[in-house]
């Protein structure tokens, strides 16, 4: 995300006499941790952004994170991904759609669903399992391995799983997958045939943000800077090759800060009802 909209808005803004220097800084560990503790330990005053993907929200709400939504100041969303639960494409192995899953769960048996990345991965199958009425007999299988999770789900050894289209596009060309729902309000005229949360009666359209963050109290004027040059990268051509690419254009990508920092506060709320449900 960081270079895809980052690099192109430095070239766009040199075009209109803008001239932005960007330094990219690989900071490791933690998982994403250590990256947000460095920010927050430079000054406020502009010149540091944070890419905060699953950096933030995640770990306020396992209570890792030594900080608090207000210790962040709220650049721009630049992504807002759609979620699935997929399983195996296989005959007679798994489930042809969500009904088939549902009716399982609701039978009294148990489904196991399987999800990479803690509570991010882990949230959509459990709100749409609330949703649902199956949280109690609805398991979640946690990976840390992608690749397994998938074979373990062709196979039949796990009834679904968790995953982002731009992840599933080839398994599901290929048949080895059968795409059961997606979390959205309407169907998707790229995939017309796999039905939609809402239209089963399940409010349930979460899916993962990526954006960028700064520290709090930077100035308002340079948070508004970043902000404008972010939208600037978001409508350059290279962005919107890569959107296409990785199938991000389903979604509105781009939040001002004032309604990320709400979607943003949205997802700890989230996270910490799947920490209840998970007992994490």
């Amino acid at each position: 995300m960081t270079r895809g909209v980052m690099n192109p808005a430095q070239e766009l803004a040199s075009e209109q006499g803008v001239n932005v220097n960007l330094t990219f800084e690989n900071i490791t560990g933690a998982n994403g941790l250590n990256a947000a503790r460095r920010v927050l330990n430079n000054p406020a005053d502009g010149y540091t952004l944070f890419p905060s993907t699953n950096s933030i929200s995640p770990h306020i709400a396992t209570g890792q994170a030594d900080f608090t939504l207000d210790d962040w100041g709220y650049v721009a969303r630049v992504q807002h991904d759609t979620s699935w639960l997929y399983s195996s494409g296989r005959d007679g192995v798994g489930h042809d759609n969500i009904s088939s899953l549902v009716e399982k769960a609701k039978g009294g048996d148990t489904v196991n669903i399987g999800a990479v990345g803690g509570v991010t991965g882990a949230a959509f199958a459990v709100l749409l399992a609330d949703a649902a009425d199956i949280i109690d007999n609805t398991n979640i299988v946690t990976y840390q391995d992608a690749g397994r999770m998938t074979t373990d789900t062709i196979s039949g050894e796990i009834d679904a799983a968790y995953g982002e289209i731009q992840e599933l596009q080839s398994q599901y060309e290929a048949g080895d997958i059968s795409l059961i729902v997606v979390g959205v309000e309407d169907r998707l005229d790229d995939f017309p045939d796999v039905p939609t949360t809402v239209e089963n009666g399940w409010d349930v359209t979460y899916g993962l943000s990526r954006g960028f963050n700064v520290k709090a109290g930077t100035p308002d004027e340079a948070t508004q800077f970043w902000s404008d040059f972010i939208q600037l990268g978001m409508g350059s051509d290279q962005y919107q090759e890569l959107e296409q690419e990785t199938l991000l254009y389903f979604r509105e990508g781009y939040q001002a800060p004032d309604g990320f920092r709400d979607t943003m506060a949205n997802e700890v709320s989230i996270y910490e009802e799947v920490v209840e449900a998970l007992d994490m």
